[in-house]
């Protein structure tokens, strides 16, 4: 990996991803699985009605 590449990493660790909706979909399953593999903090927020 290039090191524009490795500072660009390191500088999206520095920040939140949040994702607010029905977190039950692949729009939210794929920046989860991105934030996985990268180390980044993602955090879904969904309301209750949508498992209930």
């Amino acid at each position: 990996m290039g090191i524009h590449k490795i500072k660009a990493v390191e500088a999206l660790k520095k920040i939140k991803i949040v994702y607010t909706g029905d977190s039950n979909n692949n729009i939210a399953n794929s920046p989860l699985a991105v934030s996985a593999i990268l180390g980044l903090d993602f955090t879904p927020i969904t309301p209750k009605e949508i498992f209930a």
